[in-house]
């Protein structure tokens, strides 16, 4: 940015054309502010994006709040991956899943950690729609993220403190009212 601005005029200095420039130079700045200060100043100010999520298919992206792709990684060992198995490949600036889905997954581990549930993958097959939670116990929590995560969670609270010894392989929470176990 040094390089970019020494030697300028600050008043010829266009400031809306190069944040354009910059963020989409750097798609990790969700926000830049600039303020000149004359004679010879020029302030910028830039908001790095929060990761929420690594998404994986073909590629690894970490999503931002908005479940916007903003930075291609390698397969992190040591974080928790959302596994796309439908293998649609993304690229940088790609709204990979909804914003709705980005808060219904997050709040899903936090209540299923509350549950003392230990979740050691997680994956989508075709759609956003079904989230797949495999837990330290062998068993997967299959949700519907386009219903209420407490009427699942309860329903989930149920089962588990009623049928946990005959969960083998999953319990599905997709219709309303109703767990299924296997």
């Amino acid at each position: 940015i040094n390089k970019r601005l020494l030697g300028k005029n600050i008043i010829l200095f266009f400031p809306g054309k190069f944040l354009n420039e910059l963020t989409n130079k750097y798609p990790i700045i969700e926000e830049a502010e600039i303020v000149r200060g004359l004679p010879s100043t020029v302030k910028i100010t830039v908001k790095e994006r929060r990761q929420l999520l690594v998404w994986c298919a073909d590629k690894c992206f970490e999503l931002d709040t908005r479940g916007q792709a903003y930075q291609e990684i390698s397969r992190p060992s040591d974080k928790m991956v959302l596994n796309d198995r439908s293998n649609i490949s993304g690229k940088i600036g790609d709204q990979l899943v909804p914003e709705r889905f980005i808060d219904f997954y997050l709040k899903a581990i936090d209540e299923l950690e509350k549950m003392n549930l230990k979740i050691i993958d997680s994956y989508i097959q075709d759609t956003t729609f079904k989230l797949v939670l495999k837990t330290s116990e062998g068993f997967e929590i299959i949700f519907d993220t386009s219903g209420s995560l407490n009427n699942q969670i309860d329903a989930l609270k149920q089962i588990i403190e009623k049928n946990r010894s005959d969960i083998k392989e999953y319990v599905d929470l997709r219709v309303e009212g109703v767990g299924y176990i296997k």
